[in-house]
């Protein structure tokens, strides 16, 4: 393009540019829906981006700039400067061509954007009286829909292959206080920890849950399977989010207390790396913890939805989903009162 400027170079390019643009980088991204948004005077179309595994549409100008890149500039890897999104996206596009790749960010970058990856150690020797409930070489003991779960690598994973959610069942119990401690790696889709859980049949799953999803949705308690016309929906659909605690009384009311700032709690998440996820429950207290910070916890009174005990599973919300558990283990507690 020559001396053209950037602005300038844009209008050169013909819609043949564009799709063979979205031909390199399509293994990179997914396609997004256009969604309608009425305004007074017009009606917009707004390109879900936000829904790219990474939340942004940063992720096409590098995977487009390293693969149209000459094999030979590229020997010695990538690099790049950003203070954020576009990082993440060069990051990632680099990492799926087996490129090295160095990111430069100013101080000033937000720290979820910088977190280094972290890969979880394997369970350490000294945790008495915790007891596995997955073996690493095959499902027994855990009830799951055909073809939607496997064991790959010594992990529980999801096949990607199921259109619909699902969960997978431990049935060895329905446990009440607890610690149950993983290790999770996550890649794409959505999925979560299911605790004191209502078993539904055909492999549906009511009640706590910790979502496992993309980086700036981790933290989340969330209640599944809950109508939208349910009187509790509001309180308990996204029950805790990073750096909360949160009250539940018995009558429903919620009242919520931050006491960490979302974006300090969120970056202690690995995405793409194996990270460690203890649940605790204890009376009328749930409490997530990944890998050795606390997201958020719920105390729960509500007399009509709270439970104290139930199954444990784990979720595939179909579509793609891309989740593997290992290194499953569980301390039953001595119930409170007793």
């Amino acid at each position: 393009m020559g001396s053209l400027s950037i602005s300038e170079a844009a209008f050169q390019l013909s819609l043949k540019d564009f799709e063979e643009a979205a031909y390199r980088i399509s293994n990179d991204v997914i396609v997004t829906p256009l969604l309608p948004f009425e305004c007074a005077d017009r009606k917009l179309m707004l390109k879900a981006e936000c829904l790219q595994e990474l939340g942004s549409f940063k992720i096409r100008a590098g995977a487009n700039a390293i693969e149209s890149a000459n094999e030979e500039d590229l020997l010695n890897g990538v690099i790049t400067a950003s203070a954020g999104n576009f990082g993440q996206g060069v990051a990632k596009a680099a990492k799926n061509r087996g490129l090295p790749v160095h990111v430069i960010v100013p101080e000033t970058a937000a720290k979820v954007k910088v977190a280094p990856p972290m890969p979880a150690p394997a369970p350490p020797d000294d945790e008495p009286d915790f007891t596995p409930i997955f073996n690493g070489k095959n499902l027994d003991q855990w009830d799951h829909r055909k073809g939607a779960w496997e064991v790959a690598d010594g992990s529980i994973s999801c096949t990607g292959k199921e259109k619909t959610r699902n969960w997978i069942i431990w049935r060895g119990g329905s446990p009440s206080d607890f610690v149950l401690r993983l290790d999770f790696k996550y890649a794409a889709g959505n999925s979560g920890v299911q605790v004191r859980s209502d078993d539904q049949g055909d492999h549906q799953v009511f009640g706590y849950q910790v979502e496992i999803a993309p980086q700036n949705k981790m933290g989340l308690w969330h209640h599944s399977l809950l109508g939208k016309d349910d009187p509790s929906h509001g309180a308990r659909f996204f029950m805790a989010t990073a750096g909360q605690e949160v009250t539940i009384t018995a009558d429903g009311t919620k009242s919520v207390t931050q006491v960490a700032p979302k974006d300090e709690i969120v970056a202690h998440f690995h995405q793409e790396n194996w990270n460690r996820m203890e649940i605790i429950a204890k009376g009328n207290t749930l409490t997530q913890k990944i890998n050795g910070v606390v997201f958020s916890k719920v105390t729960d009174d509500d007399s009509r939805m709270s439970r104290r005990k139930g199954v444990i599973a784990l979720q595939d919300h179909g579509k793609g989903c891309q989740v593997a558990f290992r290194n499953i283990r569980i301390k039953e507690l001595a119930r409170e009162g007793k």
